[in-house]
């Protein structure tokens, strides 16, 4: 009998305790917000990113950009470095296709080729730091937008 009570009086004493703690680490920390990434762009509540991170997509309605990033001592030929801005651009502006829910077929995708062959500049720009060279593959056509979207079907 006293063995029962001895533990019956454990159980209460845990279960009390428990209930006491758990209230108050439920209440000490919020959980972070997420960021929301807005056209390309991550906000940086810390400012420790360079500028010329800042800003890859559509910048306004007619440029849409994509930033390549090397190492200042990296020999590559310009032609693969085009190359290598060409095919991130026609997937990043596939990607922003389906996320407008349209389809993306052969012949959108031969589409944006086309688009990015004829509108498609690649420019070094000028880095923060020596160790890297930054450059701007650069999509121009007056409203872009509405020609990607007039490109392309609904789903």
């Amino acid at each position: 009998m006293r063995t029962i009570k001895l533990t019956a009086l454990l159980a209460a004493l845990f279960a009390s305790g428990l209930m006491a703690f758990l209230p108050v680490q439920c209440t000490c920390g919020k959980p972070p917000e997420t960021d929301v990434v807005r056209n390309g762009v991550l906000p940086d509540h810390n400012k420790t990113v360079a500028p010329e991170y800042e800003q890859e997509g559509f910048i306004d309605d007619g440029l849409y950009r994509i930033v390549i990033i090397q190492p200042a001592d990296a020999a590559r030929k310009a032609s693969a470095l085009e190359d290598t801005a060409r095919q991130r651009t026609l997937s990043s502006l596939q990607k922003y296709l389906i996320s407008q829910n349209r389809i993306v077929d052969a012949n959108a995708t031969a589409e944006l080729n086309a688009l990015i062959a004829q509108h498609g500049t690649l420019a070094e720009q000028p880095s923060t730091k020596d160790t890297r060279r930054i450059y701007y593959f650069d999509v121009r056509k007056e409203r872009l937008k509405d020609y990607l979207n007039a490109t392309t079907r609904k789903r």
